[in-house]
C-alpha cells in the first residue's frame, strides 16, 4: 500500500511543480509559442503578461490538474 501512496504523493509533488514553474514571472521577453503545446500565443497575452511561456489553454488544464490533486 505504501507503493501506491509514495506514487501518488510524487504525482502530486511534480505536478505542483509544473504549476508553479508555469506562474513564475520570466524575466526577459515572452515566447510566441506555448511551451506546453506549441500553439501561439496571443500578442495581448504576452503584453499583459510579460515573460508569459504558456497560451491560456494550457494555463487552464494545468490549474484544473493542481485543483484535482490538492483535493486528494
Amino acid at each position: 500500500m505504501a507503493d501506491d501512496i509514495d506514487v501518488a504523493a510524487e504525482r502530486s509533488e511534480s505536478e505542483r511543480h509544473r504549476f508553479i514553474a508555469a506562474r513564475v514571472r520570466f524575466v526577459g521577453e515572452s515566447a510566441h509559442e506555448c511551451r506546453e503545446c506549441g500553439n501561439d500565443i496571443p500578442e495581448l497575452r504576452r503584453k499583459a503578461l510579460p515573460g508569459i511561456q504558456i497560451c491560456v489553454e494550457c494555463a487552464a488544464a494545468l490549474e484544473a490538474q493542481t485543483r484535482q490533486f490538492s483535493r486528494h
